[in-house]
């Protein structure tokens, strides 16, 4: 089973902010290290955790120092049973208690983000543990409403950061479902072409980065357009969109958590089409330089 590990929030706040000090704030914030272990893996940090997942591929990690929360990358190549022998990330399993080796660099965000795990090594199976702790499943995984077409966050890293914004409007869509003893529903609305959307999400980014896509419904196919801002601060001003030139086409990729991944250029309005089996719905956001 693909491992998503995407944060899809209902009504949880996500505050991001740059992490100054880097391994000795993580070190005296986050977890206590090892000392073997350190030493061994050249002055990396190590904790204990627990591994969770739900059945549809999300996970985390619980810091079992400090009970807290965590997303976490799984290094390819990089996880060990407790024979030490290396196996696939695919393998772990939730309710494994694991020591996690890193840089010590993680996001101060809620939950943390750590993306510089470079070792995972299973100590044990607990399966108390895991339903101590599973509840955080349901708080940042909550299941799918298939009555409402899906929202979309844009998660991409500024210079000290990684940051998640919201989209919070959503353009054209097409969206049908069926709830449970009742005939199919179909709602559907013709809004406003993205150069023309009276409020537009926006990036702040350095130049070019990577964005991730982070949508609550995983989307069968992703498609990406984008437009300079002159043609943005032109076409907004045109009551009609019959003359807005075709957009130019993102190259959409699927990076190691399995999500649509862009590369975003400052000073681009981006389109963003997405399409289910239930529909198809359009979104759009502005990245500006920092």
């Amino acid at each position: 089973m693909k491992k998503n590990n995407v944060i899809a929030y209902a009504g949880v706040a996500l505050i991001t902010a740059a992490v100054l000090g880097g391994a000795f704030v993580v070190k005296n914030m986050f977890f206590k290290p090892d000392k073997a272990e350190e030493k061994q893996l050249k002055g990396e940090y190590s904790m204990k955790a627990l591994y969770l997942e739900n059945q549809t591929g999300d996970f985390l990690f619980v810091d079992l120092t400090n009970e807290t929360p965590f997303m976490g990358t799984i290094p390819e190549g990089g996880v060990y049973n407790e024979k030490e022998e290396m196996i696939a990330g695919e393998d772990l399993e939730s309710g494994d208690v694991v020591s996690v080796w890193g840089n010590g660099v993680v996001a101060q965000s809620y939950p943390a983000q750590y993306n510089g795990i470079t070792k995972i090594q299973v100590e044990e199976k607990d399966s108390q543990k895991e339903k101590e702790y599973s509840h955080y499943l349901e708080e940042f995984f909550p299941k799918a409403d298939m009555t409402k077409v899906p929202t979309l966050d844009i998660s991409y890293a500024q210079p000290d950061a990684l940051v998640t914004a919201v989209v919070s409007e959503t353009g054209t869509y097409q969206w049908t479902y069926q709830e449970e003893g009742q005939e199919e529903t179909t709602t559907a609305a013709e809004g406003a072409h993205v150069l023309q959307m009276e409020e537009l999400a926006d990036i702040s980014i350095e130049g070019q980065t990577k964005a991730e896509l982070l949508f609550s419904v995983e989307p069968e196919k992703t498609e990406v357009f984008r437009w300079t801002k002159e043609e943005w601060e032109k076409e907004k001003q045109e009551k009609s969109a019959a003359d807005i030139p075709e957009g130019e086409s993102v190259a959409v990729t699927e990076n190691q958590a399995g999500n649509p991944e862009i590369t975003c250029d400052a000073g681009y309005v981006y389109l963003i089409k997405g399409y289910w089996e239930n529909g198809e719905a359009e979104y759009g956001f502005f990245a500006k330089e920092i």
